[in-house]
């Protein structure tokens, strides 16, 4: 191409000849692209499955909602609290969550849990944090313990103690979920708090 066109600028003649010409090397370059086009497909891998869990976006609303509606309607902290304990057992892959509070003094107390495992889990974090001011032992009976820290108006309200199976570290979207539900609640608790004050 680049000789026909070239020669076309010396040669005054062959500029009628040149668009017939251009038609018929676009016309090969369109059938060599999608040869090329075909081979590359062909020899691509087959896609990976996405193997991240789906989110539950609406599962998530459902819980804030829930518990913005226990703590601020109904003005029950404790009952907000369980419904974050459950929502994340349920939007978390946890096997079991639960809720220490600090008080205004300074002390954690147990304030909510999911079932009886948690509790468990939770009364031996307190004692261990009593015993030698340990906040975050490792949990037992073959759990991990995950904290994620309870904080409003820089302030240290609690923390949601997750409880799962696999030390593996949660994905991007259930530690963003964690988060969102665990700020969520400190919010509530220090909106409570502030009221009854």
């Amino acid at each position: 191409p680049e000789q026909t066109i070239g020669d076309a600028l010396t040669n005054p003649a062959a500029l009628p000849a040149i668009p017939a010409q251009l038609a018929t090397i676009i016309q090969e370059l369109r059938i060599t692209g999608q040869m090329v086009r075909i081979r590359l497909e062909a020899a691509r891998p087959a896609a990976t499955p996405d193997v991240t869990p789906p989110v539950d976006w609406l599962g998530v609303s459902r819980a804030i909602a829930d518990m913005s509606t226990i703590a601020l309607v109904r003005g029950d902290l404790r009952g907000m609290l369980a419904r974050l304990c459950w929502a994340s057992v349920e939007l978390l892959d946890a096997a079991a969550a639960g809720v220490v509070l600090f008080e205004a003094h300074g002390e954690a107390r147990l304030t909510a849990a999911s079932d009886e495992v948690a509790f468990e889990a939770l009364a031996r974090r307190l004692d261990a944090v009593r015993a030698n001011g340990d906040p975050s032992p490792v949990g037992d009976a073959g759990l991990n313990l995950w904290a994620v820290p309870m904080r409003a108006n820089n302030e240290a309200v609690g923390s949601l103690d997750l409880y799962r199976r696999t030390a593996d570290p949660m994905s991007v979207h259930q530690a963003e979920i964690a988060r969102t539900l665990a700020s969520v609640a400190a919010g509530l608790v220090w909106r409570v708090r502030a009221h009854e004050r």
